[in-house]
């Protein structure tokens, strides 16, 4: 359950964009917010989605006893190509765990999320002694 709601905390800050808490808007340009926030969007859906398929499969092997049946997500991923529109499914997921990458790398060079709890730095002539 617990990666089922991970999951569904992923989708969740992907459609509503919470991600953007993360980045340094300010020192990036219109184009870039805007790609960021479109790929951002995707990969964290698309990673919900991962989570979420990976918590369905845990369930359903613990709701059989049958701790053989617990499978990876390689595969329930190849259970979801074997159906009508897996592929088309798989190809969409793939997408967007593309987008969560490229979104990671705007993220790396833009973050704020390491920086926020530093301290200030003084340099010499801000320090006044007595």
């Amino acid at each position: 359950m617990v990666i089922i709601g991970s999951g569904i905390n992923q989708i969740y800050k992907g459609w509503k964009e919470r991600f953007r808490d993360d980045l340094c808007l300010q020192q990036m340009s219109a184009a870039e917010v805007r790609w960021a926030t479109r790929a951002g969007k995707a990969g964290y859906i698309a990673r919900g989605i991962v989570f979420g398929i990976a918590g369905v499969g845990l369930i359903f092997a613990a709701m059989n006893s049958d701790p053989s049946q617990a499978r990876g997500l390689e595969a329930t991923l190849d259970t979801i190509a074997t159906q009508s529109y897996g592929r088309l499914l798989l190809g969409m997921i793939a997408v967007g765990l593309a987008c969560y990458g490229l979104y990671c790398m705007i993220e790396a060079r833009t973050a704020t999320s390491g920086t926020r709890d530093l301290p200030i730095r003084l340099n010499a002539s801000s320090i006044q002694t007595n």
